[in-house]
């Protein structure tokens, strides 16, 4: 059996200021900081025997936690980043559809096909995570294994994974340091155990939402 645990980074700057992430940077809050410990402690307590991580700021910090506790290294993949929102980038949602009106338009009416000024589309990010997936259900058949991403591509892998479309990621939205399990056995069935899993996080103040 094999295990997979989707962990998102905990609370940036950027996400408690509304501004869009992509794959620009921005480092953990204090919020963040303390969601990550929280998160750490819980998915350490797992049995984990391996850890994945995006190789952007706010995920390494979150993976690092994380493999203090396991003595694992995170193996940072860049398929793993999030959505680039091109000329979106750390501006809020009001700055890109004032800016960009048309392109603000279309992207909200379909973001699986439409993309940022210079960004990605949906479609693009589904691609590349399910490239990472498929590499690593080739390497692994059984283990428990954490993968520190961002919202939007842990929305594609969700989606991916229980045989759904870029429509279908489009349709998720996923808190900052939460948890979807997700098993997949001998065979390759997949069985969702959990999914956005926020329980470990209750002692920490609420996260903001923010895209990235």
């Amino acid at each position: 059996m094999l295990r997979l645990y989707l962990a998102r980074h905990g609370r940036t700057v950027w996400n408690q200021e509304g501004r869009n992430q992509g794959q620009g940077d921005s480092p953990l809050d204090a919020v963040g900081a303390l969601q990550s410990q929280c998160l750490a402690e819980h998915l350490a307590s797992l049995g984990l025997t391996d850890i994945y991580s995006s190789d952007l700021g706010r995920c390494l910090q979150t993976a690092a936690t994380l493999g203090a506790l396991t003595n694992l290294q995170p193996k940072v993949d860049t398929r793993l980043r999030e959505r680039d929102y091109g000329e979106w980038e750390g501006i809020t949602a009001d700055d890109a559809e004032r800016t960009h009106p048309g392109e603000w338009k279309a992207y909200r009416q379909d973001p699986s096909l439409h993309s940022p000024p210079g960004g990605e589309s949906g479609i693009e990010v589904f691609m590349r995570a399910s490239h990472f997936l498929f590499d690593l259900l080739d390497a692994h058949r059984e283990g428990s294994i954490a993968i520190v991403a961002h919202g939007g591509v842990i929305a594609a892998m969700c989606a991916a994974l229980l045989h759904g479309t870029p429509k279908t990621a489009a349709c998720i939205r996923v808190p900052n340091c939460s948890v979807t399990e997700i098993e997949i056995d001998d065979n390759g069935r997949r069985r969702l155990v959990r999914f956005n899993d926020v329980e470990h996080l209750e002692a920490v103040p609420s996260e903001a939402a923010g895209l990235g």
